[in-house]
């Protein structure tokens, strides 16, 4: 066997070793090449872990769960005190499916049919008997202290009946859709004389030719859908 001959790894000009004796050759991983390729884009940031949420903030996203339908119904009675129609609101339901959405989208209801709740606030004398029986539908208004419905079917039929009946003057009636719409647009045109609270009056019901109620019921005596005073 020849002996182990080292001058192929010397360079015959200069004397010097063309490898070093031993020494190995050290595979690179894939994160080496990436790192040291020119092209190669940085690792994405990792996201951030969430925060917790503080006991106060979890203890209001409790109530609101739980009291939903009280913070919705709240919402409406703020707009009823705003001024916003019952009639308005029966409608803007039935385009979003809110808290107590249309009737006609529970039960058929007949056009013709008296299914809805109007005050007439000319008669009203404030005595608070159907706002504090069926408070989810009538609310006394701020400016004369008359009652007036906030959410129409916001109780139900047997609470609401109850507090018409609770009237002492009997100024709660029941009307169409379609007139609950237009009492309520003639309503705001409207000036309740304040002075006589326990008698009723208005200052501009004999220009108009009576209240917004007497005028439905002239409609309907015309129609044959009633009597003058027979409703």
């Amino acid at each position: 066997m020849p002996a182990w001959n080292p001058l192929p790894l010397i360079d015959a000009e200069t004397g010097e070793l063309k490898q070093s004796v031993g020494k190995r050759r050290v595979l690179k991983t894939a994160g080496d090449l990436s790192a040291s390729s020119p092209s190669a884009a940085p690792p994405p940031a990792a996201a951030p872990p969430p925060q917790p949420r503080g006991g106060e903030q979890q203890m209001q996203d409790v109530l609101q769960v739980l009291f939903k339908d009280d913070l919705e119904m709240l919402d409406v009675r703020n707009a009823g005190t705003d001024g916003k129609s019952s009639s308005s609101l029966l409608e803007a339901r039935a385009r979003t499916g809110g808290l107590g959405a249309l009737i006609d989208d529970v039960v058929e209801v007949d056009a013709e049919e008296r299914a809805f709740t109007f005050v007439d606030e000319h008669q009203c004398i404030g005595c608070y008997n159907c706002a504090m029986i069926a408070r989810n539908t009538f609310l006394m208004e701020d400016m004369h202290g008359r009652a007036r419905v906030f959410n129409q079917k916001g109780d139900s039929d047997d609470v609401i009946q109850e507090a018409i009946e609770s009237c002492p003057v009997d100024c709660i009636h029941g009307v169409t859709q379609v007139e609950l719409r237009q009492l309520e647009v003639e309503r705001e045109t409207d000036v309740i004389n304040n002075k006589s609270r326990l008698v009723g009056g208005s200052y501009t019901a004999e220009e108009k030719g009576g209240t917004p109620w007497l005028r439905l019921l002239a409609r309907r005596a015309r129609e044959g859908k009633g009597t003058f005073l027979g409703l």
